[in-house]
């Protein structure tokens, strides 16, 4: 998934090299890329917890 979002980036980066607001462009797909890079980190770390907590009650029972 990362290595999709790399080869993606630096295909947007070639393609849009000469245009005057690539920079703005830029930005704005460095920011969904962060954003999703922090929402999946949330996911996992929240399925490690619950992942957790359910083996702690279903061994503690």
């Amino acid at each position: 998934m990362l290595l999709r979002v790399v080869v993606f980036l630096g295909f947007d980066f070639l393609l849009h090299l000469d245009e005057p607001n690539s920079y703005h462009h830029k930005k704005f797909l460095f920011f969904l890329f962060h954003w999703d890079l922090h929402v999946k980190g949330f996911l996992s770390q929240s399925m490690v917890l619950a992942c957790s907590l359910f083996q702690h009650s279903h061994f503690n029972t």
